[in-house]
């Protein structure tokens, strides 16, 4: 009797649907919700469980009083919208695990060992590996984010071209019109930040690219005095945003024992970009339109501005269709799977706006930043009046600036990690402080009076490299400052390299010495460098205060470890 009690079909019925309601509860318990929403959705599946028992009890104990109420209960059951609704979701609950499995099975294919228990990120680098999509995003973004920086800087080795030949402009109009295109980056990179945190960053790292790409690209058809050439370089300065993204790409791909590595070289090789710009506009693009045109100069450099914009929206086509938001795919699929943790822009931003050791490292990277940015932008003329050199020999020369990005930037991540193994984030911020000193005291030596013009260039190189070691190691510390926000620290860290480019730049302007300038970057290295010692981050040990806890620490965002 039993036997038949447990095959009949309402008893099937109960017992399949019991088993799909409990599955669901552990499902919604383990998985990317609070804590209160995981009380919250464990006491309504309670209830329903609760309910689908006392109907399976009508049919255990088997008697006519309890079967009649069976059949009545039966043909409720069948025909109320509830269940209607429920089965519904039974079957959304099976198309999302359909969904996860799928997911899942693509890390039976990565070239690079991971990490499950962090999201599947990669415990190592292989910058000769080209494979999605650990690699894929790594290359992605540096190469991305060098055609952000190609785009941006691409004006600045014509600007003396353009005022000789087009527009009516003094050389504090040329330092205001540097400082236009920093601006807007600052409202951008805080603005990316939590976009990042919700949305994953290779999208929007797309997107601006081939937005600023437009006016570079249409800029030769635009300008035509000084207003509208601000007005370009303010729209085309917004692509210097794509730190923030692009920085995020590469941190939702690798561990954090090798991120700083990571995300230090992604972010070097990009900013090659800016050396770049200096060679391939000013002795290469620009000479070989000179030829095209037959020595038109006005037309050659309105010509010559729209390739980095062709080049920009080539490459970003490209990565847009082959790479991966994350290890496990697009942020839509693993979000909707129950891989990801929900999380909101303005949540994010709520919880690191005040975070007192993003604002630390808000001046540090400023100082650090703003200097490279206004290098980048007033080197070649700088060069050229001090020395008296032609633009494209100038250009030439101030482009190993820039080209100390290749290996300077990555060193510095190098460095941060092998002392973070040893001394753990304590020794990231001495490491910090040491090279702020150290680039402060290098551009003192860049003004001494009476350098020869190789010895002028030999200061530049190693200043430049200390410089950039820094912003590597500063990137290197973002992911341990607030894990559960890390998009909105870096948004503000990196807002504060524009900021001090926009500080300097002003500095610059309005001064009536050409030493001066140099010697407020040096102080503001040496004021950046004193800050050290005031970050404190929870679960370490810092310069002055704290201790080292073993809790582990994930870089954001959390891709949730997924064992049925």
């Amino acid at each position: 009797m039993a036997n038949h009690r447990e095959n009949s079909t309402p008893y099937s019925m109960y017992n399949q649907l019991h088993s799909s309601v409990s599955y669901a509860y552990r499902r919604v318990v383990g998985y990317g919700t609070t804590t209160e929403e995981n009380h919250q959705e464990a006491e309504n599946l309670s209830e329903v469980e609760t309910t689908m028992k006392d109907y399976g009890a009508l049919v255990v104990d088997g008697d006519d009083d309890n079967s009649s109420q069976l059949d009545t209960s039966k043909d409720s059951f069948e025909t109320t919208r509830d269940e209607e609704q429920h089965w519904e979701d039974d079957d959304d609950l099976s198309r999302l695990l359909a969904l996860k499995d799928a997911l899942l099975a693509k890390t039976n294919h990565f070239d690079l060992p991971v990490d499950p228990n962090k999201g599947y990120k990669a415990k190592r680098l292989s910058i000769f590996r080209f494979g999605r999509p650990h690699m894929r995003a790594f290359h992605g973004s540096w190469i991305l984010f060098n055609s952000a920086w190609l785009l941006w800087f691409s004006m600045s080795p014509l600007l003396p071209i353009m005022k000789e030949t087009s527009i009516d402009m003094t050389q504090q109009d040329i330092w205001l019109s540097n400082m236009c295109a920093l601006v807007g980056t600052i409202v951008v990179r805080l603005i990316l930040g939590p976009l990042c945190d919700e949305f994953g960053g290779k999208d929007i790292l797309v997107a601006l690219l081939v937005t600023c790409a437009i006016p570079c690209g249409l800029a030769g058809a635009l300008i035509h005095n000084f207003a509208s050439l601000v007005t370009v370089r303010s729209l085309i300065g917004c692509v210097g945003g794509t730190l923030v993204p692009a920085q995020f790409w590469v941190s939702c791909h690798f561990t954090p024992e090798c991120a700083g590595v990571a995300m230090a070289t992604a972010a070097g090789w990009g900013a090659l970009g800016g050396g770049l710009a200096q060679v391939l506009m000013g002795s290469i693009i620009y000479p070989s339109m000179l030829c095209i045109t037959g020595d038109d100069a006005e037309l050659s450099w309105r010509l010559a501005l729209t390739v980095p914009a062709i080049l920009s929206i080539s490459a970003a086509c490209f990565f847009y269709n082959n790479s991966d938001d994350s290890p496990l795919g697009s942020y839509k699929q693993v979000r909707e799977a129950g891989l990801l943790q929900q999380k909101s822009a303005a949540d994010s931003f709520r919880q690191g706006i005040f975070n007192l050791n993003a604002w630390i490292l808000f001046v540090q990277f400023g100082a650090q930043l703003g200097i490279e940015l206004v290098m980048e932008s007033s080197l070649t003329g700088h060069l050229a009046n001090r020395f008296d050199l032609s633009v494209s020999t100038a250009a030439g020369l101030a482009s190993m600036y820039g080209m100390m990005n290749l290996f300077a930037r990555g060193l510095g991540g190098f460095l941060s990690d092998r002392v973070h193994k040893q001394f753990s984030l304590r020794g990231r911020l001495f490491l910090q402080m040491v090279l702020l000193f150290i680039e402060g005291t290098l551009i003192l030596g860049f003004i001494r009076p009476g350098n020869s013009l190789q010895i002028t260039v030999l200061w530049m190189v190693v200043f430049a490299s200390c410089g950039q070691m820094g912003m590597g190691n500063c990137f290197g510390m973002i992911p341990y400052i607030d894990p559960r926000c890390t998009g909105t620290i870096a948004g503000i860290v990196a807002a504060g390299g524009n900021f001090g480019g926009v500080l300097i730049s002003n500095v610059f302007r309005t001064s009536t010495s050409d030493l001066e300038p140099f010697h407020i970057m040096a102080y503001l290295c040496f004021l950046a460098a004193v800050l050290t010692p005031f970050i404190a981050v929870s679960g370490f040990r810092g310069i002055w205060w704290g201790t080292d806890q073993d809790t582990p620490v994930l870089l954001t965002p959390a891709i949730i470890s997924s064992k049925r």
